[in-house]
């Protein structure tokens, strides 16, 4: 009964969220919903029922949906000084907030601005030349000059008649303005700090990487290893999303899990469960820092830091429960991330799709053989496709047909590919000639990965393009996918004798994770008894 309270709280606070976000009402209307949720927690007292009433879950609801909106309206309820700007030039001094992120032919800085002797919470983006003189040892927390047009971000026609609502998007990174084609001068470095360090260590790792393995197949591996979105370059770029295999250049949940996964393997030699749960929690925080608090990363990163704890204290981890705790934690600090940003849905999609569908596709696929995690790949591939589609189609209308297949053919590659890039960036800082030698291993094994991609890609019939859609569409598939969903638990009931499950998660647009759970037999796949010495299973160990 208590976790039916925890999953009303939860929807009704993402649906008081989602509500303000859509339709402009403030506080006296989150008041009135207040006032509603107060006459029935009244009723629910005086009737003197239980907690099932409908008069308390009613209430629960109402309160949570307003939290919901007020969080929202406190979020969209500010005021800039730079509004009278727009349009003009305007030489403007502040805070480089975010590693610098390095695209293929320009950099894009978040600029804390400086009014008086404040930098302030909102973020302008400035883009400069990746290759001028002035940008070339630009860092974390330098103190720089801008000077360029203040603009407002503009949204963009995409594919297939579909708009991209980029100002939208860019609320979800707390940035309202943009400056294009800047140039920027470095005025005072950064003082040293923890974070500053570990963005000069990665820095170091990428050209000791990029000397050893040459393009593209340095930059997929800088992609599925660091996240690093310069990755592949437009043509191999698209290729990945054909083929349905973008979410290993992004770094999905699934490429988390498996440096965790490693991590925690070498840790189990030499500490206790307890000690590897804090070590383990420790090291969470700092890679999620380092590679870019992405929706998805994070998303990945609160769920397997709660698998951890369940680990390390014995306790039962609900996966169902994870994933909300996850999705509200997020939501509570940045409210923006419901409505607009993809990676945010279809991560949090994708999940679910694993958690409530996995269990059933297994069976529906058992013929299909273990080897390399093969059925492990089709299922949770199958899994998580069925559930994003529609939300998938609406925002980008490409759906790949080869799919299935590449991930199938490509997954078991990646943790392969992600050890040897780090053998070999790691290799490179101590000596370039080692760097160099143990290139070759990290080149073949992302080369079949590149070659993979580009085989299919060039395949006529490899992706299909449909014209853009109403969102009541979505809306109605959902709908229907939830009523089969219910239909085949009440014909089939719980589905018993399920090992393990995995995400390794396909993406065409952005991106969004994987996941693995291991399950005792007999269990609800929504529940999962971790014991301190348990350990997780990679696919492909």
């Amino acid at each position: 009964m208590r976790g039916k309270f925890f999953y009303t709280i939860c929807i009704a606070f993402a649906g008081g969220i989602f509500f303000r976000t859509i339709y402009e009402v403030g506080f006296a209307e989150s008041g009135l919903v207040l006032v509603v949720s107060g006459v029935c927690a009244v009723l629910w007292r005086r009737k003197a029922v239980g907690f099932a009433s409908p008069f308390f879950i009613t209430s629960l609801f109402c309160l949570a949906f307003a939290l919901g909106m007020m969080r929202m309206d406190i979020a969209d309820t500010r005021t800039s000084p730079f509004t009278q700007y727009v349009g003009h030039d305007v030489v403007m001094t502040g805070k480089v907030v975010r590693e610098p992120d390095v695209r293929e032919r320009t950099i894009h800085i978040h600029l804390a601005p400086k009014v008086g002797e404040v930098y302030l919470d909102e973020r302008v983006l400035v883009s400069v030349e990746r290759f001028a003189h002035e940008v070339n040892n630009i860092a974390y927390e330098d103190i720089v000059q801008v000077h360029g047009t203040l603009t407002l971000p503009k949204p963009f026609d995409t594919d297939g008649g579909r708009v991209f609502h980029y100002p939208e998007y860019l609320r979800t990174q707390n940035v309202s303005y943009v400056i294009e084609r800047a140039s920027l001068v470095v005025e005072t470095h950064g003082e040293a700090s923890l974070l500053r360090a570990l963005f000069a260590g990665k820095k170091k790792f990428i050209e000791s990487l990029e000397q050893a393995v040459p393009a593209p197949y340095s930059g997929l591996g800088e992609g599925v290893l660091l996240g690093v979105k310069r990755a592949l370059g437009s043509d191999l770029d698209e290729a990945f999303r054909k083929t349905g295999i973008i979410h290993i250049v992004v770094l999905s949940g699934y490429n988390v899990l498996i440096v965790v996964e490693a991590m925690l393997f070498v840790l189990a030699y030499f500490f206790r469960p307890r000690m590897r749960m804090l070590i383990g929690l420790l090291w969470i925080v700092t890679f999620m820092m380092l590679v870019g608090m992405t929706a998805t990363v994070v998303r990945a990163s609160i769920m397997a830091g709660l698998l951890l704890i369940a680990r390390g204290t014995g306790r039962t981890y609900a996966v169902l429960r994870g994933l909300a705790i996850a999705g509200t934690v997020m939501l509570l600090i940045n409210p923006f991330l419901l409505v607009y940003d993809p990676g945010f849905q279809l991560s949090f999609l994708a999940t679910l799709g694993l958690i409530l569908f996995s269990p059933h596709v297994e069976q529906w696929v058992a013929r299909v053989p273990r080897a390399l995690g093969i059925r492990s790949i089709l299922t949770a591939t199958l899994s998580t496709q069925i559930i994003v589609l529609p939300l998938l189609l609406y925002q980008t209308g490409m759906f790949s047909l080869v799919s299935v297949i590449v991930n199938i053919l490509v997954l078991p590659m990646v943790p392969i590919a992600m050890f040897l890039t780090f053998l070999t960036g790691m290799a490179g800082l101590m000596s370039e000639t080692i760097g160099s030698v143990m290139g070759y291993s990290a080149y073949f094994s992302l080369a079949y990965i590149i070659e993979i991609a580009r085989t299919f890609a060039n395949m006529r019939l490899s992706a299909m393009t449909i014209n853009a859609f109403p969102f009541w569409v979505v809306v109605v598939s959902y709908l229907i996918m939830f009523w089969v969903y219910v239909r085949f638990q009440k014909k089939y009931g719980e589905v018993e004798n399920i090992s393990t499950l995995h995400t390794p998660i396909s993406d065409a647009y952005h991106e969004y994770d994987g996941w693995v759970i291991e399950e005792e037999n007999k269990k609800s796949p929504e529940t999962l008894r971790v014991s301190g010495d348990t350990q997780s299973t990679l696919p492909f160990r």
